[in-house]
């Protein structure tokens, strides 16, 4: 993970890079912010938008980071600086934490050793009768 002063300095970062680079904006604003990781599940519409995007045109789900920010009488409000959104029922967290560090999927050391490894991720839509 970069620095928020090297996500700026490149104007580039993953979206655990720009999740901790607002987090910082928001604490030097004097607002209560935390660091979340999770996944994002987007799926495609149901109808086409007829004033805009319609979004992704094929359901997924990847690993994702976003921030919260504490707002009085709101509560923890979340936003996605990746894609200039708010956190909405696709933002699934794993974690929320004050510094991303805490939120590492995988931490430690071991000899040199062969692996294989794989990893799948997958939506199944559930059929939904509407009354």
């Amino acid at each position: 993970m970069q620095t928020p002063e090297e996500t700026l300095e490149k104007a580039l970062g993953s979206c655990r890079d720009s999740a901790w680079l607002l987090v910082q904006i928001l604490r030097h604003l004097g607002l209560a912010a935390r660091f979340v990781s999770g996944y994002l599940v987007q799926l495609t519409a149901d109808e086409k938008s007829l004033d805009g995007p319609s979004g992704t045109d094929k359901d997924f789900t990847d690993l994702h980071a976003w921030t919260e920010v504490y707002l009085p009488g709101a509560g923890w409000i979340g936003l996605d600086p990746t894609s200039g959104l708010f956190a909405g029922e696709g933002h699934i967290p794993l974690a929320a934490t004050p510094q991303p560090s805490s939120a590492a999927p995988i931490e430690g050391m071991t000899d040199t050793c062969e692996v294989e490894f794989e990893f799948s991720n997958t939506v199944t839509r559930i059929r939904e009768d509407r009354a």
